[in-house]
């Protein structure tokens, strides 16, 4: 797997379960004799079209006998090692600096005109300019 979720994972011995990440989505079959089954296919964006959509429950796939690979969502990807009594499990899902927006943290309104305003509690999120007002203030240097 890399940075970006993108990569693969094969069930070993009889391979019968792959799964396969990209850049767009990913892809979860099974393999068996001469027959190829595509269980899920899908896109990362869900509003694309013909988007798909991924397993509704987690896939996990026994890549060798000390090593677990677990897909859940883009986000929560998991590889775990355990073997002789030491277990560890590795985060390989995608991280991204933030899961929120602006628009979580305000409250909209409508003027008298019809356009809505959003309204943030600046108390509860400053502004910028007001958090390095404040560091200014404070003494504090930016280096």
């Amino acid at each position: 797997m890399s940075e970006f979720a993108e990569g693969f994972a094969q069930e070993s011995g009889s391979g019968e379960k792959r799964l396969l990440f990209n850049e767009d989505g990913g892809l979860y079959v099974l393999t068996r004799p001469k027959e190829i089954e595509v269980v899920n296919k899908w896109r990362w964006d869900s509003h694309s079209l013909n988007a798909g959509k991924p397993p509704s429950s987690p896939v996990k796939l026994v890549l060798n006998e000390c090593l677990e690979f677990t897909f859940k969502t883009k986000q929560d990807i998991s590889a775990t090692f355990n073997c002789d009594g030491l277990k560890k499990t590795f985060d390989c899902g995608l991280k991204v600096k933030r899961t929120d927006t602006y628009l979580d943290k305000g409250k909209s309104e409508i003027d008298l005109l019809g356009k809505v305003n959003l309204i943030l509690d600046k108390v509860k999120y400053p502004s910028l300019e007001a958090r390095c007002g404040s560091m200014f203030a404070s003494g504090q240097s930016i280096v």
